[in-house]
């Protein structure tokens, strides 16, 4: 998993955003595969996942991983719902 996400790393430093997506979905298959809960490190992914979706302004997966990192102690409480409240606010504006 950690060489998917170094690669998604080096991905996300030359600003190629859609690759950095492929490549964390693909540790995030392999960390969800190998750990039937959710830790820290898939906590961090879900997060970094939400926030790639938010930069490619696809709000509706952005909200699906917010939703999923928002059980894991990683992040505050207030934070998930600070993130939550601004994309859907992104979201809903996006619409009009």
């Amino acid at each position: 998993m950690r060489t998917y996400k170094s690669i998604g790393d080096l991905y996300y430093k030359i600003e190629k955003y859609d690759e950095v997506v492929q490549s964390y979905l693909k540790a995030l298959q392999i960390e969800e595969i190998a750990s039937k809960k959710q830790d820290q490190e898939l906590a961090e992914m879900f997060y970094e996942l939400s926030y790639l979706y938010e930069m490619l302004q696809d709000y509706a997966k952005a909200l699906k991983y917010v939703r999923k990192q928002a059980l894991p102690i990683c992040l505050s409480f207030v934070m998930v719902l600070c993130m939550i409240g601004t994309m859907m606010i992104w979201f809903t504006s996006s619409k009009v």
